[in-house]
């Protein structure tokens, strides 16, 4: 019984499963996004935050 439980744990191994590859549009689409996520928060916190600190309103 104890072969099986370890059989059973070696086939659900990350090892033992087949590995997939990435999509490169998903990952080059994430990338985009995240940098414009990034960008966009940039522009208007921070230098939102500097202006109305400089007094504008």
């Amino acid at each position: 019984m104890e072969s099986t439980m370890n059989e059973t744990v070696a086939d659900l191994s990350p090892a033992a499963a087949p590995t997939q590859r990435d999509d490169v549009a998903t990952v080059a689409a994430a990338g985009i996004l995240a940098a414009t996520l990034a960008a966009f928060c940039h522009e208007t916190i921070g230098h939102g935050i500097g202006c109305i600190a400089a007094g504008a309103t």
